[in-house]
């Protein structure tokens, strides 16, 4: 939106306001296009890139802050591109910090669009790299290693700028100790939306990560521990996530110590400046995207595993791999009675106001229409709701699933208002819906067609991590891709309990979770007089004869993706490559280059899963402990930093070959 965003003390007589013309307006399009069908398979990806500045004599790199310039500069010539051709290849969108640019391909893919793919990716990276100033650089980094690490840390105290041009901490928005707010992107949104989550929480973010322990590690600056030990500060501060995650056993081990051995960053561009690869997929109806919906959240974790690509944070190595719960941390705005625990208000007698989960987080509520779902076994977390919006969906004929979705996504308040756009037509817009629904950042996201649009109902995979490389980036986009046809097509049923999801989204954030860790996978995903189960089961083990009905798991990603050596479970590639066969046969001739290659994007996923070639995160923290440099205490140099942005360069270009990263697939 253009126009003023309103502060946050100005917003305040119109947050009721917002989400109750937010709740009609999802209804009017409920009510419009609940029956609208589309037969066309359109998706899309969207990759976020981060742009440095390279010092080569002095063996540094930085963020550069150009992003909006060149994502206006390229947004030009895609609008010129669309009028001379009537479409564009590529779109540009700002995002949240101003060394970050986000791109998307000009129209939707149909189909696999196997070549397509892949082509896109590289036209974007071509297009940026093309109007680069000497010395700069584009990268698919999911996190920068050392974002915030301007104050010396434990080996000495010289500050190194992180930035170009460097810019002193801190700032209206943010009021942070480690960033400048000259790092947020000067959109109006994006300000805002930092300086509101800040004041609507009461204090700064808190965001703390376990760091990883070496020989030499040192304990962190006494004067952080005021931070530190504020029980309300962590990202999941309730008993709602079963297992406890990095984040509350870095909280429950370290933070009340002297010693505390955490990763302390304290704004929003610490999670939202981190980059990632999301795909989004149009489905027939309304129908199918609910059930879809739900059977990707519960992938969801396995993938996050599959992808890790964030070892680095601000210049330490963590003792976790991702990115997820760092973001959640980083827009937690949660005030301190709703970070509080229930059980808490439960002893003292009170009525809890606690809310379990910081507003980016996995999702709450299983919502298909499905007999397969079974609410009191599978919907075992009970979701906070606001209870007027659930009134109002159900009277107006959204299902309770349906309605408990659309009620838990309000009880959050909308963070940025727009003064020119509060008081606007519910049958025509919906600002205050998208208002709501954009800022409730969820593992997967049910999206609605926009109003007067051709558009259909779609959604949306948002936990990958972004890999270095064309290639790896559109061999994931892909495997998705294939997933939800081959989920679709065969109707799996993956339901397990959504407590087990979040146990296994915790999970899968480890160091090594990949290999290291198993996850909960239901027993049958399908029954056993579906004609198409011996694809997906060894019916010559005597327990793929029996009847599991909702049993589920522990599992490994491997035996997951690839199949149980010692089970019936042949694996979801079992079912991915049943799929091809079956139903592209016709469009995907064997031996073709598009066939080739997307074996080539299969053995990518398969050989992650099984741990025969490193995940990113793996393959960057080898770099580091590796380094003549590195001096086992867990920090990450400017010269570590360099060298491995150097390495990441030269892989992603091309330069130079990664087997341990892509095997022989590259």
């Amino acid at each position: 939106s253009k126009g003023r965003a309103l502060t946050w003390e100005e917003a305040q007589p119109y947050n009721e306001y917002v989400k109750e013309h937010g709740v009609e307006q999802f209804i009017h399009i409920f009510l419009n296009k609940k029956d609208y069908k589309t037969e066309d398979f359109l998706w899309g990806d969207e990759i976020e890139y981060i742009l440095l500045k390279i010092d080569d004599e002095l063996s540094e790199t930085y963020l550069n802050l150009r992003g909006p310039e060149i994502i206006e500069t390229l947004g030009a010539e895609a609008d010129k591109e669309q009028e001379t051709k009537g479409f564009a290849e590529t779109t540009w969108h700002p995002e949240y910090a101003s060394y970050m640019v986000e791109a998307t391909p000009g129209r939707p893919y149909s189909g696999f669009a196997i070549g397509e793919v892949e082509a896109n990716m590289a036209l974007r990276r071509k297009k940026v790299t093309e109007i680069l100033k000497e010395g700069e650089a584009i990268i698919t980094l999911t996190a920068y290693p050392r974002l915030g690490a301007q104050v010396g840390l434990w080996r000495d105290r010289k500050p190194y700028p992180f930035t170009f041009p460097h810019h002193e901490p801190g700032g209206e928005f943010s009021e942070s100790k480690y960033t400048p707010d000259a790092i947020i992107n000067p959109h109006p949104r994006f300000g805002t939306l930092t300086a509101n989550i800040r004041k609507r929480r009461g204090k700064r973010v808190c965001l703390c990560v376990p760091l990883m322990l070496d020989e030499n590690t040192q304990p962190i600056p006494n004067e952080q521990h005021s931070e530190l030990t504020d029980p309300l500060t962590f990202t999941h501060s309730s008993p709602s996530r079963y297992h406890m995650s990095p984040v509350m056993r870095a909280r429950s081990n370290s933070c009340e110590s002297s010693k505390a051995v955490v990763i302390h960053m304290d704004s929003m561009v610490f999670g939202m400046g981190c980059c990632c690869l999301q795909t989004t997929f149009q489905c027939v109806d309304i129908h199918q995207a609910r059930h879809l919906s739900d059977q990707l959240a519960i992938l969801c974790p396995y993938f996050l595993a599959i992808t890790a690509a964030c070892p680095i944070l601000k210049g330490l190595l963590a003792s976790t791999d991702c990115r997820w719960d760092v973001i959640s941390a980083s827009v937690d705005d949660r005030n301190s009675e709703e970070r509080e625990l229930k059980e808490t208000y439960l002893a003292r007698g009170e009525k809890p106001k606690s809310i379990a989960k910081s507003r980016y987080d996995s999702i709450s509520v299983f919502i298909s229409e499905s007999p397969l779902l079974i609410d009191d076994l599978h919907n075992d977390v009970s979701p906070e709701i606001n209870q007027a919006a659930f009134k109002r969906l159900v009277e107006k004929g959204v299902d309770e699933r349906l309605a408990r979705h659309v009620a838990h996504l309000f009880i959050r308040d909308p963070l940025v208002i727009y003064e020119n756009r509060i008081e606007i037509d519910d049958a025509e817009d919906a600002d205050h819906w998208e208002n709501i629904q954009s800022t409730n950042w969820q593992s997967v996201r049910f999206k609605p067609p926009p109003p007067h649009s051709t558009i259909g109902w779609r959604v949306e995979f948002r936990v990958m991590e972004a890999q270095l490389t064309d290639f790896e980036n559109a061999a994931f986009a892909t495997y998705i891709a294939l997933l939800v046809k081959m989920v679709t097509y065969f109707n799996l049923n993956l339901y397990i309990p959504l407590s087990k999801v979040d146990e296994n989204m915790t999970k899968a954030q480890g160091q090594d979770a990949v290999i290291s860790d198993s996850f909960h996978f239901r027993s049958q995903v399908l029954p056993l007089s579906d004609p198409n189960y011996h694809i997906f089961y060894n019916t010559d083990f005597p327990s793929a004869k029996q009847d599991h009905g909702n049993a589920y798991e522990q599992m490994t990603a491997n035996e997951i993706i690839n199949g149980s050596k010692n089970g019936p479970w042949r694996g979801i590639m079992s079912g991915i490559n049943a799929y091809i066969d079956l139903e592209q046969e016709s469009k995907i001739k064997k031996n073709s280059q598009e066939y080739l290659q997307l074996q080539k994007y299969l053995s990518l996923v398969k050989q992650r899963a099984a741990g025969e070639i490193m995940t990113v995160a793996k393959w960057m923290r080898t770099f580091v402990i590796n380094h003549p440099e590195y001096r086992k205490d867990s920090v990450v140099t400017p010269k570590i930093s360099h060298d491995l942005i150097q390495e990441c360069l030269a892989v992603s270009s091309g330069k130079k070959k990664a087997p341990t990263l892509h095997g022989n697939l590259i």
